[in-house]
C-alpha cells in the first residue's frame, strides 16, 4: 500500500514524509478505525481513505511526530471511519461467528457487552465534532489536556472545558443525569 501512496506524490521530501507518516501512524489509524467499525475490511478502507485525505493536505504537516499532526491524523481517520459506519448503518447485523467468546463466557453476556459498547459509540456519534474529537483523543488515545489543546489548536483551559462539556453531553445521550 505504501508504494501506491508514494506514487501519488512528486518530490523526494513528500515521499519521505509519506513514508514516515505511514510507518508511524498506520497501525494506530487501523486500531482507531477498527474500534469504530468492528470490521477488518471496513477499517482497512477507512485507513486508505484517511491516507488519501492526509496526502491531499501534506502542506499542513511540518513535523510528522507533533501533537498537532497526531491529532490531525486521528481526526481524519475517525471521520473516515464514521463515514463508512454511516453508510453501513442501515444493514446492521451481528454474525455469531464474529463474536469473541471465551469458553467461560455465555453468548448472552457477550451480546450485552457488545450492545453497551455500541450504545456508547452511537451516543458519541450523536455529539458534535468538537465533543467527539476531545473524547476520542482523551479516552481512546490517552492524550493529556495539554496534548489535546496542541492537537486541536485551542488553549488548555478550552480543552479542559470542552472535555467536561463533552462528558456531560455524553452522559445525557446515554440517559444519565446531568447538572446542566
Amino acid at each position: 500500500m505504501l508504494s501506491l501512496y508514494l506514487s501519488m506524490v512528486e518530490t523526494d521530501d513528500e515521499r519521505k514524509l509519506v513514508t514516515k507518516l505511514y510507518q508511524t501512524y498506520r497501525q494506530r489509524m487501523y486500531n482507531l478505525a477498527y474500534g469504530i467499525l468492528n470490521n477488518k475490511h471496513d477499517a482497512e478502507d477507512a485507513v486508505s481513505t484517511a491516507f488519501i485525505r492526509i496526502m491531499n493536505n501534506l502542506n499542513k504537516i511540518s513535523d510528522f511526530e507533533s501533537s498537532k499532526t497526531r491529532g490531525f491524523v486521528f481526526i481524519i481517520t475517525k471521520n473516515s471511519a464514521i463515514d463508512i459506519y454511516n453508510l453501513r448503518k442501515k444493514n446492521i447485523y451481528t454474525d455469531i461467528d464474529e463474536l469473541d467468546i471465551a469458553d467461560d463466557i455465555k453468548i448472552e453476556e457477550e451480546v450485552i457487552n457488545r450492545f453497551d459498547y455500541k450504545a456508547v459509540k452511537e451516543a458519541i456519534s450523536r455529539l458534535n465534532d468538537n465533543y467527539q474529537n476531545v473524547l476520542i483523543l482523551h479516552y481512546y488515545y490517552d492524550l493529556s489536556l495539554k496534548d489535546i489543546s496542541l492537537s486541536l489548536g485551542i488553549t488548555n483551559k478550552a480543552a479542559k472545558s470542552r472535555l467536561y462539556r463533552a462528558q456531560e453531553k455524553l452522559l445525557k445521550e446515554l440517559g444519565g443525569k446531568s447538572d446542566e
